[in-house]
């Protein structure tokens, strides 16, 4: 029995995979926002509009959820809530130590929320200034007009009356020969570590990942975040979840005989076999779920005879993994110039991207070879989308038909072809579609 072992290539781009290791969903999409805190922490927004914190283990110590909460600073974040118009400091959560500290006052945020020297600008209602400890207890009791965050131990303050002074961290009035531009600085939060063998890249408006220049996980979110710890925010259908790089490994092949092609994939020890799901989509857009003929010792699905080119999709849970370029069995080819009928003679995008209503337009061209009026109904498929037309074309004399496709939120990378009512079709072909803005 004779073998060939095609190879495996990325449709998206056409890489060679780079790994065959496997990501998986740490929570599923179900957030309206995440950003990246570093550490490697992301702050989350549920339906609400409030913010919870997530980290490797998924659940912090922190159980409430908050209207806002800082970037880190020395390792620390505070935790606020909306009071009246003025951010109100709630508490201060250590990713060091995994804890929440309830602030001990009743204090607010005149600037920006971060910590210096284990120390941060506050004011009381009345608008008194002075700085709260990392701990959450007030380190400086609020006396001062103005307070600006500490640099090595000492901090530039006006008092009542306008005057400046530098005080150390208790507050104490320090003597010597400081310079006030030397202390009215601004602090920035902490530096944001990504993992340096992963990144983000983007193709047809979707985000995948890539090991150095290769693919390692198929271009299919909606955003993507770098990764942290092996983990990585992404964004689908609108809502944002987590996903982790696996220790585990999964790849698939394709093995044609002479009876039958069946495509087998293998994993390594500690996958649900349950997760994984292989479908063969035309370039019409058209998909098929294949079933499992065999799983011992690897999984084994016959590909059947499929007709024309096709993609063959890996996923685990939901996630995909590989995509293998296949031909199928042969289709009736395109007619171009045959006499005494209509035909196909180009198909193509108008333009380079949307009108300002929002409109991208797909043109098929048709040409009458013969000398005779004749009509024929043109179909215009846009990922498997029929836009059907008739058209009369004079003897000798070319016609087109147009699709009207609305684009308004992103790009998209379409697979395009015509068919006329005679029988011909066109080969497909894949359009950039994009929004005018």
């Amino acid at each position: 029995m004779k073998r060939y072992i095609i190879t495996i290539l990325f449709v998206v781009g056409w890489m060679v995979q780079a790994s065959a290791q496997v990501v998986g969903w740490k929570e599923r999409p179900a957030y309206q926002s995440v950003v990246e805190m570093g550490g490697p922490f992301w702050k989350v927004q549920s339906a609400d509009g409030k913010w919870q914190l997530r980290n490797e283990e998924t659940v912090t110590a922190l159980t409430e959820w908050f209207d806002s909460i800082a970037p880190f600073r020395e390792n620390s974040a505070l935790l606020m809530n909306k009071d009246d118009g003025k951010w109100k400091a709630e508490a201060i959560y250590s990713k060091t130590n995994n804890i929440v500290m309830k602030v001990k006052t009743e204090c607010y945020v005149p600037a920006d929320p971060y910590f210096s020297c284990g120390l941060m600008v506050i004011e009381n209602a009345k608008g008194d200034q002075g700085y709260l400890r990392i701990d959450g207890s007030v380190g400086v009791k609020p006396k001062f007009n103005t307070a600006y965050p500490f640099r090595e131990g000492v901090a530039l303050v006006a008092d009542k009356k306008g005057k400046q002074l530098f005080i150390d961290g208790n507050g104490k009035k320090l003597k010597g020969s400081y310079k006030a531009d030397d202390y009215i600085i601004y602090i920035m939060p902490d530096n944001i570590a990504a993992d340096g063998l992963y990144s983000v890249y983007t193709i047809g408006g979707k985000s995948g990942f890539k090991m150095k220049d290769d693919i390692f996980i198929p271009a299919q979110f909606d955003k993507a975040t770098l990764f942290q710890n092996s983990i990585a925010a992404v964004a689908q259908n609108g809502k944002w979840g987590f996903v982790k790089v696996m220790p585990n490994s999964i790849s698939g092949r394709v093995v044609e005989e002479k009876k039958d092609d069946f495509f087998e994939v293998t994993l390594s020890d500690g996958l649900n076999k349950k997760l994984v799901d292989v479908s063969a989509v035309t370039q019409e857009g058209g998909e098929q779920h294949l079933n499992v003929d065999s799983e011992s010792p690897s999984l084994r699905y016959t590909l059947g005879d499929i007709k024309g080119d096709y993609d063959i999709v890996l996923k685990y849970d939901g996630i995909v993994h590989q995509t293998v370029h296949k031909k199928g069995a042969a289709v009736k080819p395109v007619v171009s110039e045959t006499k005494g009928e209509l035909v196909i003679a180009s198909v193509g995008k108008r333009g380079k991207k949307a009108d300002k209503n929002d409109k991208e337009y797909i043109d098929v061209r048709v040409k009458n070879t013969s000398s005779k009026r004749l009509t024929a109904t043109v179909t215009i498929y846009v990922d498997g989308k029929p836009y059907a037309s008739k058209v009369t074309v004079n003897g000798k004399g070319t016609k087109t038909a147009t699709a009207t496709i609305e684009v308004k939120s992103k790009e998209r990378l379409a697979k395009v072809y015509a068919t006329l009512s005679n029988g011909q079709r066109s080969k497909t072909q894949s359009i950039m579609l994009k929004p005018y803005y």
